[in-house]
C-alpha cells in the first residue's frame, strides 16, 4: 500500500514539475484586434503615430483615424472644403514642434491644427527659385529631426525641408558631380542617433542630407533602392527588394544580409522596419507576417497570421509602432489593427489540467515580460 502511494506521489510530483516548466516558458503575447467593426474607417492600415497628448493616429486607404482608447474619430476629404483632409489615402503621419499633425497622402501634404480642427495645405519654394507651389506629390515619408525641422520625402518632387516653425519648405537637390537634380523619388527618411538625416533615392542609393548646404549627397550605391530603413546606433537597417541589410555607418559598408530562408526571413518583400525599446527589430513583410530580430543575440522570432489570439490577422503588415506605454501597434492589409499590450500579458493564470487532489494549489501564477525576459516569480501554494 505504501509503495502504491509512493508511486502516486511520484506521478503527481512529475506532473507538477511539468506544469511548472510549462508556466516558466515565456508564452506568446496576446494580440487584440481593432477594425471596421470597432469604428476604424478601413482595414488597410498604412501608418501609425502617437501624438503628444497620447492619441493614436492611423492612416488607411480610406481616411485618417484618431483613436482615444475607446473610439475613433474619422477625418476624410470633403468636396469643396479646402480645410478638410487633402486626400483619403494616407501614407505618413508625424507631428511638428507646435503640435500640428502632418499627414502625407496620395495627393500631397497637409497639416492638422488641433485647436482650429482644420487642415491646411503645404507649400514649397522650388530649388531654382520662383513662386511657391502647393505640394501635390505622393508623400512617401515624414520625419522630424532633433532641432524640430521637418523633412518630407515625395514620389516625384524629391525631398522637402521645413525649418522649425516654417510653413513653406525648400526643395532640396541631390548632387552628383556637377549635376543637381530635384525631380527624384525619395523613398524613405531616417534620422540617426547623431541627428544625421539619411534617405534612399530610387536608382541612386543611400544618401545623406547636409543640413548646412541644404543639399543631398549620394553615399553608397551598393543597393540602389529600398522601401524601409531604421537607425540603430552606428548602423542602419535597410529593407531592399531581396531582404534585410545591415549598413555600418563609420565604414560605409553593408556588413550583413538576411534573406528569405529557414531561420531568417519568412518573406523577402519588406514593407517597414521598427526598432523597439528592447533593441528588437520588427521586420514587417508583405506576405510573411512579422519577423522579430533580436539585434543583440541575433535570434529571430515570428508573428504569423492565424485564428487564435496569439496570431496576427493578416500575412501582410504595413506598419509597426511602439507607444509611450510599450504597447505595440501593428497596421495590416485587410486585417485592421493588432495590439500587443505587455501589461495585459504580465500575469498569466493556468488552471490545473486534471481534477485531482494535488499537493499544489489549483492555479499557478507567473509574472513575465513578453519581450523575452525570464519569469520574475512563480508562486506555488502547498496544501
Amino acid at each position: 500500500m505504501e509503495n502504491k502511494w509512493q508511486k502516486y506521489l511520484m506521478w503527481i510530483g512529475m506532473l507538477c514539475i511539468a506544469l511548472v516548466q510549462q508556466v516558466s516558458a515565456v508564452p506568446k503575447p496576446t494580440i487584440t484586434y481593432l477594425g471596421i467593426e470597432n469604428g476604424l474607417s478601413n482595414n488597410a492600415v498604412n501608418c501609425i503615430f502617437q501624438d503628444h497628448k497620447g492619441f493614436m493616429w492611423f492612416g488607411t486607404y480610406d481616411g485618417l483615424n484618431r483613436y482615444d482608447g475607446t473610439g475613433f474619430k474619422i477625418f476624410r476629404n470633403k468636396f469643396s472644403d479646402s480645410n478638410s483632409l487633402v486626400n483619403n489615402w494616407i501614407f505618413a503621419i508625424n507631428e511638428d514642434a507646435n503640435n500640428n499633425v502632418w499627414i502625407g497622402t496620395r495627393q500631397g501634404l497637409c497639416f492638422y491644427n488641433t485647436v482650429s480642427d482644420k487642415f491646411y495645405s503645404a507649400y514649397y519654394t522650388p530649388s531654382g527659385g520662383g513662386q511657391r507651389k502647393n505640394i501635390v506629390s505622393v508623400i512617401r515619408d515624414i520625419k522630424r529631426d532633433r532641432d524640430g525641422n521637418m523633412l518630407v520625402a515625395t514620389e516625384d518632387l524629391g525631398l522637402f525641408f521645413f525649418k522649425k516653425g516654417a510653413a513653406t519648405a525648400i526643395q532640396v537637390p541631390v548632387i552628383q558631380g556637377t549635376r543637381a537634380e530635384t525631380a527624384f523619388l525619395a523613398q524613405k527618411i531616417e534620422i540617426d542617433d547623431n541627428n544625421n538625416t539619411w534617405l534612399f533615392i530610387s536608382n541612386k542609393g543611400l544618401c545623406r542630407f547636409d543640413s548646412r548646404s541644404k543639399q543631398i549627397k549620394v553615399v553608397n550605391e551598393t543597393i540602389l533602392s529600398a522601401g524601409c530603413m531604421e537607425a540603430d546606433s552606428e548602423y542602419l537597417w535597410v529593407g531592399a527588394g531581396d531582404g534585410l541589410y545591415k549598413y555600418h555607418i563609420p565604414t560605409n559598408t553593408y556588413t550583413g544580409h538576411y534573406n528569405q530562408t529557414a531561420g531568417e526571413l519568412t518573406h523577402a518583400r519588406l514593407t517597414s522596419l521598427f526598432m523597439d525599446s528592447n533593441k528588437k527589430l520588427w521586420v514587417a513583410t508583405n506576405g510573411g507576417g512579422i519577423n522579430i530580430l533580436n539585434t543583440i543575440t541575433g535570434k529571430m522570432d515570428y508573428l504569423l497570421p492565424g485564428t487564435d489570439n496569439h496570431s496576427i490577422t493578416s500575412e501582410s503588415v504595413y506598419a509597426v509602432y511602439e507607444d509611450k506605454n510599450a504597447r505595440i501597434w501593428i497596421g495590416t492589409l485587410r486585417g485592421g489593427i493588432n495590439i500587443i499590450d505587455p501589461q495585459k500579458d504580465r500575469f498569466q493564470t493556468i488552471a490545473h489540467p486534471l481534477n485531482l487532489p494535488c499537493i499544489i494549489h489549483r492555479t499557478i501564477a507567473t509574472s513575465h515580460d513578453f519581450h523575452g525576459q525570464e519569469p520574475v516569480q512563480i508562486a506555488v501554494k502547498l496544501g
